[in-house]
């Protein structure tokens, strides 16, 4: 994307600028400069998108100053400088994305083997619990469990499941008394597996 933003004449091309940056995908390389001036109708909004990847000169910028950016989206490496006659770059080498080899576990000698995986609900919504590579199912929605706190309860010595259940403390404060009242009885070095899918809080 190449593209210049009036954001002295006018607001509405801070929130252009705001709404662009949303398509710009995690690692592009993002480089900014101004020419005249960009301050008067540039909105915090705006400046944070810069903020995000480090800048520490966009907040100070003045009337007609000049200012020079080169980010990553995503992350906090930049080159930065503002003044009246500015230059800033920096180096990135070439990199391409690379997908890491998932390595599954094996059974656990003379014992068993306890995984927990969970994902919010912007990076995947999902929760995972296993015992020796088997997904445990805590609701009848699948092996990606449900919205709130999954648990399951092993026993101590045979690793024999007790209890999958799923409960949506999102949604429902009754949800907390409900795992209070499935868990209070098991007895002292009872196992448990507990993963969060989405929100629990």
């Amino acid at each position: 994307m190449r593209k210049s933003y009036d954001t002295w004449g006018s607001a509405d091309q801070s929130k252009a600028l705001v709404a662009d940056a949303k398509k710009v995908p995690r690692g592009s390389v993002v480089i900014a400069v101004v020419k005249d001036d960009a301050s008067r109708e540039l909105t915090q909004e705006a400046k944070n998108l810069f903020i995000k990847m480090g800048s520490e000169e966009i907040n100070n910028l003045g009337n007609k100053e000049g200012w020079g950016f080169v980010g990553v989206a995503g992350q906090k490496v930049f080159g930065e400088q503002r003044g009246a006659k500015v230059r800033a770059s920096m180096t990135l080498g070439f990199s391409k994305e690379v997908k890491e080899k998932v390595r599954k576990p094996s059974k656990v000698k003379g014992g068993s083997r306890f995984e927990v995986h969970s994902a919010s609900l912007h990076a995947g919504s999902f929760s995972k619990l296993m015992i020796n590579n088997m997904p445990i199912q805590t609701c009848a929605k699948g092996a990606d469990g449900c919205r709130g706190l999954n648990v399951v309860a092993a026993d101590a010595f045979t690793h024999k499941v007790l209890l999958a259940k799923a409960y949506d403390t999102f949604e429902n404060p009754a949800e907390s008394e409900a795992l209070l009242h499935d868990v209070k009885d098991f007895p002292e070095g009872t196992i448990f597996l507990v993963s969060v899918k989405d929100e629990a809080s």
